[in-house]
């Protein structure tokens, strides 16, 4: 499965490598925001993640005047919570977000710029503590990563020099994780939804 996302991701990393050389404008960015989750069901189980924050980190290369490539580092502590009756399971730790884009600015002018993105990313889960009906427990629950279809929209307003105000939206679906658990597996998609705000520094 991480082979699957890794070929996905590779070709815009190679692009990337490829825009380096080119005399073409690039810009970083870094944007917090609420991470909303939906909660899903299957196979007898229900899953239930805790809403978060969430940080998201993008490096964007413009390879023409409408579009870019980017890659994109997200980080977020959440909790799973899993009700399997009469059970309710709940482990807390970290997700990571590694991820490319294609970026299309369908407006550009002076001040603003605005665009939509898609691309895919892999996000890793990692369960650091584990409880069983309010009391801490032990599980065989492992990392696990799953591939994940990402999708978006946001906008830049420029502030002052090279800086930027950035609003963005973007959406992610991926397969819910069960961490190698059996009675934890539900086969439902879940859907992550992050509306940021930050800052973006523009390099010449």
């Amino acid at each position: 499965m991480v082979k699957k996302v890794w070929h996905l991701i590779f070709p815009l990393l190679l692009l990337t490598g490829m825009a380096w050389g080119q005399d073409h404008r690039y810009d970083i960015s870094a944007t917090v925001g609420p991470l909303l989750n939906k909660e899903s069901s299957g196979n007898g189980t229900t899953l239930t993640p805790t809403n978060s924050g969430v940080a998201v980190a993008l490096g964007r290369m413009r390879l023409t005047d409408r579009l870019s490539i980017a890659a994109v580092f997200g980080r977020t502590k959440e909790s799973q919570i899993y009700f399997v009756s009469p059970d309710t399971y709940r482990l807390q730790g970290p997700v990571s977000e590694f991820g490319g884009e294609l970026v299309y600015s369908f407006i550009r002018r002076k001040k603003l710029e605005c665009f939509a993105l898609g691309g895919m990313s892999a996000l890793v889960f990692v369960p650091k503590v584990t409880v069983i009906d309010g009391a801490s427990a032990s599980l065989p629950a492992g990392n696990q990563t799953k591939p994940a279809p990402v999708y978006g929209i946001g906008a830049d307003y420029q502030l002052h020099g090279r800086f930027a105000l950035r609003l963005l939206y973007r959406g992610i679906f991926y397969k819910a994780p069960d961490f190698n658990v059996a009675n934890l597996f539900t086969g439902a998609y879940g859907h992550m939804a992050e509306p940021t705000v930050g800052i973006v520094f523009k390099f010449r």
